[in-house]
């Protein structure tokens, strides 16, 4: 699971504020370990933060709708030459399957031809 460094600050303030809030109030309570982990809990965020802007792209987001070719025509004419290409390759493998497949004699149901049985009615179509 990944902790975003803005966890790490909260966690870390959190840590230093009721550390000094308990060392007011009693003195010998000899938590100031803890007053060392909040600003360690503060280093880890502040890194975290840093490496995550640092990775971040910074290239403008642009609306599927929007997007142009190099000739200034909208990407809309490609989006249905791919929409007809694969509805061309879905018709194509229907047609591969349905090459295999003959129908029952008895409910008329699309089954393999290498079918013993048929698997809606139960018939049986060979001797």
């Amino acid at each position: 699971m990944k902790i975003h460094g803005i966890v790490y600050l909260i966690v870390g303030a959190v840590m230093i504020a009721f550390t000094s809030f308990v060392e007011n109030a009693n003195p010998d309570a000899g938590i100031s370990l803890f007053t060392w982990v909040g600003v360690v809990f503060i280093g880890i965020g502040v890194f975290k933060l840093i490496i995550n802007f640092v990775n971040t792209e910074k290239t403008p987001k642009t609306s599927k709708n929007s997007q142009t070719s190099r000739f200034g025509f909208n990407s809309e004419l490609s989006k249905v030459n791919l929409d007809q290409e694969a509805l061309r390759q879905k018709q194509q493998i229907k047609q591969r399957m349905n090459q295999n497949l003959a129908p029952c004699p008895y409910c008329k149901t699309l089954i393999p031809v290498t079918s013993t049985f048929c698997p809606n009615c139960g018939n049986k179509l060979r001797a």
